[in-house]
């Protein structure tokens, strides 16, 4: 497991969400064409809801078997019958949890008018049970995953084209949202068998699982809540226009996922091999790797946030067309979330669970879902869809705020992490990102090619900069991909 190639694991992770990228760039367009921002935010406000109920359902899982397994790494044995454990302990929680949904959709008002669009969204924690994406992680099989990924994708565009001719067909789209993980699921369960043999444990220690995963799971809450709770509050709070304020964020949530997606591939991808330079006391490969993706991190983040502040119109209109044109103002909020999410993920992810300060990620999430929920309630009455993206915003420099904090009071050395140069770089590239937007604005053309010729001349620029200023990453990743090449 250990010996796979980390640049390999990253390319194909960063492959996986180019992916994740390029088929929303397809299919969102097509959906809010057909689809009405009021029928589009009841999808997004009944996904929202089982969001919360799949979160008990996997229960932390995600990260708690990476964690556990990574101490174990090239014993094949020991990890298989941690597997069936966790395989087990995820049954009897996903079948807690679609308990509690059902019961929630007997008792609460608010959702009866949700109900088939809550039934259809509820599949997913029946399906989680045998996800066991996990596995992947912990064999460091990012190749399968890609390959998978790419053909379900494709499978589900032709359903959409299909079978989604008009707005009522919202039903279907509902379905089409979830469809992807069901079949990943399947599919992912039968494949990895090469890996583990996945038995029910009739002994399990499950209140032992759980004292073990919950900081886990308090962490996934902690952040949906902070994240996601903005969709669901926007549900109940915006009164009639509740589901057209939803259908309106619902867009600028998708271009801030989409593009977050690429980052959070390479952090699943660190987490791993980070945790078991630390549990192997390898901490020069620990500090090399850690510096490599921040320093990988300010050269993308920083021209991917200008970039969606400057072209939000634009984004916003190839995404939405005119009737979610709204959706640009909370896109550039959420532009500037993006930025302290990615380094505050950081903190979180590549430095906290390493080095065993999961209870310290618990801690400062739940106080940041507390503070969302908190300020959400007077910012959305007052300012709906765009009040719920300046807490998001707010929520995920607290976030970076609290994890810095911490780490200085703890005395945690982490040399060489924060390079002045390539931020400095990295800002350099963004003002060319900005003079594309006022050279591309007086250019007579349609929205969509005034943005491809923006891209363009942004990314070739940004890549100029970083020449001219010489920066060490830029360089060696140019090198490097020319040396494979000359091969």
């Amino acid at each position: 497991m250990g010996n796979k190639s980390l640049k390999k694991n990253a390319f194909y992770n960063i492959i996986r969400s180019m992916l994740s990228f390029i088929f929303p760039l397809i299919t969102y367009p097509y959906i809010t064409t057909i689809l009405i921002p009021d029928d589009l935010g009841k999808v997004t406000f009944s996904i929202s809801v089982v969001s919360y109920f799949m979160l008990l359902a996997v229960f932390g899982m995600g990260t708690y078997a990476i964690k556990e397994c990574a101490p174990l790494s090239g014993n094949k044995k020991a990890i298989n019958e941690r597997a069936s454990e966790f395989f087990t302990f995820n049954m009897i929680t996903a079948a807690i949890s679609f308990v509690l949904l059902l019961l929630a959709m007997l008792f609460v008002k608010k959702f009866h008018p949700y109900t088939l669009l809550l039934l259809i969204q509820s599949l997913q924690i029946i399906f989680s049970v045998i996800s066991v994406e996990w596995v992947n992680v912990v064999y460091e099989d990012y190749k399968y995953t890609t390959i998978r990924f790419l053909i379900i994708d494709i499978i589900n565009l032709l359903i959409l084209f299909l079978f989604v001719k008009k707005s009522s067909d919202y039903y279907i789209y509902a379905f089409i949202t979830i469809n992807t993980y069901i079949c990943m699921s399947v599919t992912n369960m039968l494949y990895c068998r090469r890996y583990v043999d996945l038995k029910v444990k009739k002994d399990l220690d499950f209140m032992g699982h759980v004292r073990k995963a919950l900081p886990f799971f308090i962490n996934d809450l902690s952040v949906a809540i902070y994240i996601g709770a903005d969709t669901t509050m926007i549900g109940f709070l915006t009164g009639d226009k509740n589901d057209y304020c939803n259908g309106i964020y619902s867009v600028a949530v998708k271009i801030y996922t989409v593009v977050k997606n690429v980052f959070v591939a390479i952090f699943s991808v660190t987490v791993y091999r980070l945790t078991a330079c630390i549990a192997k006391k390898n901490y020069d490969e620990y500090y090399k790797v850690l510096n490599g993706v921040t320093s990988y991190f300010i050269l993308l983040a920083f021209p991917a946030v200008t970039g969606m502040i400057v072209y939000a119109d634009y984004i916003c209109m190839i995404f939405g067309n005119g009737k979610y044109l709204e959706a640009a103002p909370s896109l550039r909020l959420l532009a500037i979330a993006l930025l302290f999410a990615v380094f505050g993920g950081i903190a979180t992810r590549c430095i906290n669970v390493p080095l065993g300060y999961e209870v310290v990620n618990t801690k400062v999430t739940l106080i940041v879902a507390i503070e969302n929920v908190l300020l959400n309630i007077p910012f959305i009455i007052i300012f709906a869809e765009r009040g719920a993206a300046f807490t998001t915003a707010l929520a995920e420099f607290t976030v970076l705020f609290l994890c810095a904090l911490k780490l200085k009071k703890e005395h945690v050395k982490l040399p060489g992490l924060i390079n002045l140069k390539h931020i400095r770089d990295a800002i350099i590239g963004c003002v060319w990102i900005c003079a594309t937007y006022v050279i591309v604005g007086r250019i007579e053309a349609f929205y969509l090619v005034r943005m491809i010729i923006g891209i363009a001349m942004s990314v070739v620029g940004y890549a100029f900069v970083l020449f001219v200023m010489r920066n060490e990453i830029f360089i060696e990743t140019v090198e490097s991909k020319l040396h494979l090449r000359s091969k």
